[in-house]
């Protein structure tokens, strides 16, 4: 067929022009042009919105792979790792860069804190590292109101708690109990016994106290394995 085929490689970026000969002294008149692209650690990026998670959920996170001229390079291999023990990353879909460079993974972990992570694109490391915070629930952030009340025996107030984590982000769907420190006179009726937080992260309840004198009402908040007492109390 007259035709004869090579395989080219090569160690750095940048352009060839490819021309051949034949018997090794007749040149062949056309030429092919050779671009070679390579990642770029500092253009490359490692994106995480928002950079929290609370404790058991995952937090996409999302690597852009850009060559030397800042453009997106496609086809290359991807990792992401944590310099923690115990976090999990998975890689969504194969991790080999897309037409716009990126690669994709979903991060979890159930302990708390900050999660240093760093991504290698086709043996490049991408700087800066990102950080991703797995957050539980505040104990300080987190607030009950009021914070004070003066009731006449038999009359009803209403306890509202806020539940939020160690982002200031709220805490939905967390489970919250209402309890008084000495425990309240016969008669007495905290409402609901536990309640659900909603969206915001707020639940509510109705105090009844039966006799005179003075209790301290304390809450505590669960989110899946998280169970913490909460600092804020009314007297």
């Amino acid at each position: 067929s007259g035709q004869a085929t090579f395989t080219v490689t090569s160690n750095a970026a940048g352009t060839s022009i490819l021309t051949a000969l034949v018997n090794g002294s007749i040149p062949v008149p056309a030429s092919a042009t050779l671009t070679v692209k390579q990642v770029s650690a500092t253009n490359s990026t490692i994106t995480i919105t928002p950079p929290h998670v609370f404790i058991g959920n995952s937090r996409t996170v999302t690597v852009t792979v850009r060559d030397l001229s800042n453009a997106p390079l496609q086809g290359a291999s991807v990792t992401l790792t944590s310099d923690r023990i115990g976090d999990t990353i998975t890689p969504i879909g194969v991790p080999i860069s897309d037409v716009n460079g990126i690669v994709q993974f979903n991060v979890s972990s159930p302990n708390p804190g900050t999660a240093t992570l760093t991504a290698v694109a086709n043996s490049v490391t991408i700087t800066p590292s990102a950080t991703l915070l797995f957050t539980v629930i505040s104990p300080t952030l987190s607030t009950i109101t009021p914070s004070a009340a003066n009731l006449i025996k038999g009359t009803a107030v209403t306890v509202t708690i806020t539940v939020r984590d160690t982002a200031n982000v709220a805490v939905p769907n967390a489970v919250v109990t209402l309890n008084s420190t000495p425990a309240l006179p016969s008669g007495s009726t905290i409402l609901p016994a536990t309640a659900t937080a909603d969206g915001t992260g707020t639940v509510s309840f109705t105090v009844t106290v039966a006799n005179t004198g003075t209790f301290t009402l304390s809450a505590t908040a669960q989110s899946g394995t998280n169970i913490q007492a909460l600092s804020p109390t009314v007297t």
